[in-house]
């Protein structure tokens, strides 16, 4: 969901940013503080530079 490591994710996890909780040997990560996680980043700001052309009409034969 957050498409980050498992390095990321284990240190989220040990300063309590988001919250596990344990299933026999599975880790199971708690949705609602994933939802808290992601809601408390910032705004992504993408700097996308495109140049448009218009189109060309076909050359005539």
């Amino acid at each position: 969901m957050l498409g980050e490591g498992v390095s990321k994710i284990d240190m989220l996890i040990a300063t309590g940013q988001i919250q596990a909780k344990k299933s026999g040997r599975n880790l199971l990560i708690v949705v609602e503080s994933l939802e808290r996680y992601v809601a408390g980043l910032p705004p992504a700001e993408l700097k996308i530079e495109r140049k448009y052309r218009k189109p060309t009409a076909p050359e005539a034969a």
